[in-house]
């Protein structure tokens, strides 16, 4: 169940064009499937509806109104970076150019092409940057080695995995960069970054400037979660409600359609799960409220059920909160 909460008056890509060949395309999807274990095509998506929240039930076929794939916000993007712990054994500007070859290769694993991004759902569920459990060292005269850190997670290390298969079949000469010739040193350690666009949209709060996208995955949902609410409608109620300072917590239900809109006549409040620190005021407020919580419900957008790969209906519920910090 999705909460909304108010304190008083607040509330709550472009794609990188790489070049590819069928070709090597093909070789690359033969060699991560013997090497990873990755199905051939991507696994089937669960729904996030809950049990008190059923998807209807629909006839999913392939010319369903609105395949998943049609519904860019299901999935995130996944950018690629590179950093280097020493960046006086780096040639400025080369290091952006190494990350392009890298991704190129990465993009072309997953079987990307030039006009679509790959999916890789078994190599999704990553939360923000992060970076992958592998070190690169970039060597002056002998090619790049690397070596996948013994600590990683289990999604740590299907990641890295993916990597030194990647790494593995790039030409020794793509992932050397010049050699700076004030250098010191010999050697140069290289880490990748991996930062996430949740449900294709940029993180503002963390952009990624230098980040080369290379695949899409289907966002993780708890098949027993609460509605994932893609863009919220200010709940606003009235000054009457605010200046009571009664804590009000109001449970509303509806129908989300495929394309994430509410359908209107089925908005409704559940009276029977309300509460309020003032029954005494109950009956006053109760209204007030319910209607501003309709309100911010017609002006949101959700993430759809899917089944059968087409976006379906789905009954949600959805919480609203009035001055939450108040007595309850």
């Amino acid at each position: 169940m999705t909460e909304h909460r108010i304190h008083r008056a607040s509330t709550e890509t472009a794609v990188d064009r790489l070049p590819w060949t069928p070709v090597r395309r093909q070789r690359w999807a033969w060699v991560l499937v013997a090497a990873l274990g990755l199905p051939a095509a991507s696994a089937r998506p669960q729904s996030p509806a809950a049990p008190s929240s059923p998807a209807r039930a629909v006839d999913a076929t392939a010319s369903c109104r609105l395949p998943l794939e049609s519904w860019v916000g299901a999935f995130d993007l996944v950018g690629q970076s590179l950093t280097a712990a020493d960046t006086a054994s780096v040639v400025t500007g080369e290091l952006p150019r190494l990350n392009r070859r890298i991704a190129e290769a990465a993009r072309e694993a997953l079987g990307g092409s030039e006009a679509a991004v790959p999916r890789a759902d078994t190599l999704g569920g990553l939360d923000g940057e992060v970076a992958v459990p592998l070190l690169i060292v970039l060597h002056r005269d002998a090619p790049a080695t690397w070596h996948i850190a013994p600590s990683a997670d289990s999604a740590g290390a299907r990641v890295a995995k993916f990597y030194n298969v990647v790494l593995g079949g790039m030409a020794p000469n793509d992932q050397r960069m010049p050699w700076p010739t004030t250098a010191r040193s010999d050697s140069a350690v290289v880490r990748v970054w991996l930062s996430t666009q949740h449900f294709g949209q940029l993180d503002l709060e963390r952009p990624a400037p230098n980040a080369v996208l290379i695949f899409k995955a289907l966002h993780p949902m708890d098949p027993n979660g609460p509605p994932v609410v893609a863009h919220g409608g200010s709940f606003l109620p009235s000054s009457h409600v605010m200046d009571a300072g009664i804590a009000w917590r109001v449970v509303m239900e509806g129908t989300i359609d495929p394309d994430g809109k509410l359908e209107k006549h089925t908005i409704q409040d559940i009276r029977s799960l309300a509460t309020a620190s003032d029954s005494a005021h109950f009956k006053d407020y109760y209204k007030q409220v319910v209607d501003a919580a309709r309100d911010a419900m017609l002006h949101s957008i959700y993430e759809p059920a899917h089944r059968g790969g087409c976006a379906v209906e789905q009954v949600i519920r959805q919480s609203f909160f009035v001055n939450s910090t108040g007595k309850r």
